[in-house]
């Protein structure tokens, strides 16, 4: 199912290329500041993209406005803003609602025209993961920088929380994957599922989220049992942040690179196995970026085991129950009541090395759950082939 004709895309592209441009040029011209050239230059580059007959030449602009429209496209808007606040209520319920719609599909048509050219499996994991920490996550703030709807409280939450960011990239993840020819996620419940299995996941991922935010107890074996859900605190802030975080990482990583892999393995008797170790050891190393968020080595690297066997976990369960919904609930759940137990996105405090080794045995429980059911995925692949 096409999402557009490829020539209604491209169209979309240049009008969006053409509006941009004109918005710069008017700037530039209010404000007789011309730093603002270069952008435009830039911008008057990809027009001329299409009707370039230079390879190398075309090949170099368009990866000039790969990188530079990410950035562009959202901050012409915010020209748009500056433009127009005088005549429109920016901060009007409508108004914002209009922002929050095209913030969600404005790149639509820069994926299409710009993502259709990589083919390479590892370049194509590569912008994914890289259209997020660059793109999705900053477009809400290039946006309204300097404008009125700066000062919002819900833009400043979306903004903060990168609520809004984890909804453009699935729509980037989306268009991308449609461009690379891969199946789009599925969501429809698999009927060969076996409900005890299903009812033995939904209990212990309902007792281990209650116990990783608000066990309680003076022992060990206590605290497997008892809870103290007085002390999680649910705001608006820390639900949107656990949204962002089950939504974004599952498209990422459960849908794009888990999906790509499998493709890339296609011929090898373990893909499946080798598709999770992988995407995996991916959303694990992914992790490690929160050091330069303030986060100390020990805590670092504890998440990073624990997120490893946790996205075999939910990378099995997908791949088991083919609802990619599942994954996403129990992401989002688990860290909902994280930030609601704790008010921080980093972990804090002294790591001992039962920490570790406690973390360890937390990721191999995971690890073995995930195991049995790939082995239940590969048995029903091989019956169905």
């Amino acid at each position: 199912m096409a999402i557009l004709k490829n020539s209604t895309q491209q169209r979309l592209f240049y009008y969006q290329l053409l509006l941009n441009s004109i918005l710069i040029l008017i700037i530039e011209l209010i404000k007789n500041n011309y730093t603002y050239t270069w952008i435009l230059l830039i911008n008057i580059l990809g027009l001329v993209l299409p009707v370039s007959n230079r390879k190398k030449l075309k090949l170099f602009n368009q990866y000039i406005q790969l990188i530079a429209q990410a950035a562009i496209t959202p901050t012409a808007f915010s020209y748009l803003i500056t433009l127009t606040k005088d005549y429109v209520a920016w901060t009007s319920a409508p108004m914002i609602f209009v922002t929050l719609i095209y913030a969600t599909i404005m790149y639509i048509p820069y994926t299409f025209v710009f993502f259709k050219n990589i083919h390479s499996k590892f370049m194509q994991i590569v912008i994914i993961l890289l259209s997020f920490l660059f793109t999705a996550t900053s477009a809400l703030d290039w946006m309204t920088i300097d404008t009125p709807l700066e000062e919002v409280h819900l833009i400043k939450t979306l903004s903060d929380t990168l609520f809004l960011g984890a909804i453009i990239i699935a729509v980037i993840i989306l268009v991308a994957m449609h461009v690379w020819k891969y199946d789009l996620p599925k969501f429809r419940f698999n009927n060969q599922v076996n409900k005890f299995a299903m009812i033995f996941l939904f209990t212990y991922m309902v007792w281990f989220t209650a116990w990783n935010s608000a066990s309680s107890g003076n022992t060990f074996i206590a605290s497997l049992y008892t809870f103290d859900f007085s002390k999680l605190h649910f705001t608006i802030s820390n639900i949107l942040s656990g949204l962002e975080a089950g939504i974004a990482e599952e498209f990422i990583f459960r849908y794009a690179v888990l999906t790509i892999f499998l493709i890339f393995l296609k011929n090898s008797k373990h893909k499946t196995t080798f598709a999770v170790i992988i995407s995996s050891l991916l959303f694990g190393l992914a992790h490690g970026i929160n050091i330069f968020a303030g986060q100390d080595l020990g805590n670092t690297l504890i998440q990073i085991i624990f997120a490893f066997g946790l996205g075999a976990f939910l990378s099995s369960i997908y791949l088991y129950t083919e609802a990619f919904y599942i994954p996403i609930l129990i992401h989002s759940l688990l860290d909902i009541f994280v930030f609601a137990a704790t008010s921080s996105d980093v972990m804090t405090g002294k790591v001992a090395t039962s920490d570790i080794i406690f973390t360890i045995i937390e990721s191999l429980i995971f690890v073995v759950i995930a195991a049995l059911l790939i082995n239940s995925v590969s048995h029903r692949q091989q019956l169905t082939s």
